[in-house]
């Protein structure tokens, strides 16, 4: 919220902090992570699979079924680029209450009965500290398949604004814990490289940082704020 000041220092202060980073466009970061985010499509199959040598082409037809599902859908929306695909079954041994998800490196023409039994016994050792001999009896509960495409890179968001020489110094009177003061005014842009005592208010295209008494801002090589409390 560009109106509202956020008291990072104050909440700084109560956890013993003396030192805090203010990222440029920090009230957008969360948009900007989302724009940033892998596109990810998953399709699932539920559909119980005894693990026998004579069931891995029916393992090797499904996961690659998901596959070109997942694939064609992409690309339907408009995804292109190099897809990284990832295969998952979730398995149990015969009789249990609960599957684990066993992720495999293979392609799917590449699996091999003795290598999603191997995968298989990894995994359920790492989840429960345990496997049963090999030749115990496993079933695939349901495959999953995902296809993940890199997201570019965006254009950095650096805001334009008048040249600090051509802007006013400005100044404001404020009420904290019940004393007046004056406070400065200044934007991102205009905070130097050396430490600036506080009070002041900076005015950022997406947030409003607060610098109370007693601490002091300055701006790094990459434009981020260093708010540091004063010893």
């Amino acid at each position: 919220d560009a109106t509202t000041a956020e008291p990072v220092a104050q909440a700084a202060e109560e956890l013993g902090i003396t030192t805090v980073v203010v990222p440029t466009n920090a009230g957008i970061l969360s948009a900007v992570g989302l724009l940033m985010s892998d596109y990810i499509h998953f399709r699932t199959l539920t559909q119980r699979t005894r693990l026998e040598p004579d069931a891995l082409q029916d393992i090797q037809d499904a996961l690659g079924a998901l596959q070109a599902e997942t694939e064609t859908y992409l690309q339907s929306i408009g995804i292109a680029g190099p897809l990284v695909v990832e295969r998952i079954l979730d398995m149990r041994y015969v009789g249990q209450a609960f599957e684990i998800s066993v992720s495999l490196n293979e392609d799917a023409a590449d699996l091999t009965f003795a290598g999603i039994e191997a995968a298989f016994a990894a995994a359920h050792h790492r989840v429960f500290e345990f496997s049963k001999p090999p030749g115990n009896p496993v079933e695939i509960v349901s495959f999953r398949v995902g296809v993940r495409a890199r997201t570019g890179e965006i254009p950095p968001l650096v805001e334009t604004s008048d040249s600090a020489a051509n802007r006013e110094a400005r100044q404001i009177q404020i009420v904290e814990d019940g004393t007046d003061r004056v406070c400065a005014v200044m934007e991102r842009g205009d905070i130097p490289t050396n430490a600036t005592p506080g009070p002041v208010l900076i005015e950022d295209g997406t947030s409003t940082i607060y610098v109370p008494p007693g601490w002091t801002v300055r701006r790094d090589p990459v434009a981020s704020l260093i708010l540091q409390r004063e010893a």
